[in-house]
């Protein structure tokens, strides 16, 4: 702060040509990055920013990331290429517990409620039926 300070007292800017120097900054640096805006959504983002970044001052390398950006996909769109569900994690079809009726998309031995499996019997009846096979 104390080097801002100091620019602006050499140079006796009040907040008026600060302020206009801010916004042609602003005016010069944000087209600049219009193709990493353009990309941060995208799969290859942080190549297109670095493309961006490291060789958009020549104007080959702006229009290079800029038609990268244009032409990458995001990941849904790569999703929905190889028809890929996003939200579903395992399949399709709800697996639905026989005993509390919580349905769930991830196919477990134990419900996540209800903590049964298929023939009603809990991790704890496991333990207990080992328990006194063993003894």
């Amino acid at each position: 702060m104390n080097t801002l300070l100091s620019v602006l007292l050499i140079f006796s800017l009040g907040t008026p040509e600060l302020l206009l120097i801010l916004i042609c900054l602003a005016v010069l640096i944000v087209p600049y990055f219009i193709p990493a805006i353009i990309a941060r959504k995208k799969v290859n983002f942080t190549g297109i920013l670095l493309l961006n970044i490291f060789l958009g001052w020549t104007l080959l390398g702006w229009i290079g990331a800029l038609i990268w950006a244009i032409t990458d996909k995001t990941p849904e769109e790569i999703a929905d290429a190889k028809n890929i569900n996003l939200n579903v994690t395992n399949s399709d079809k709800k697996n639905k517990c026989a005993f509390c009726g919580f349905e769930s998309y991830e196919k477990t031995t134990f419900c996540s409620v209800c903590s049964k499996d298929e023939k009603g019997m809990t991790l704890e009846d496991y333990k207990n039926n080992l328990s006194k096979s063993g003894q």
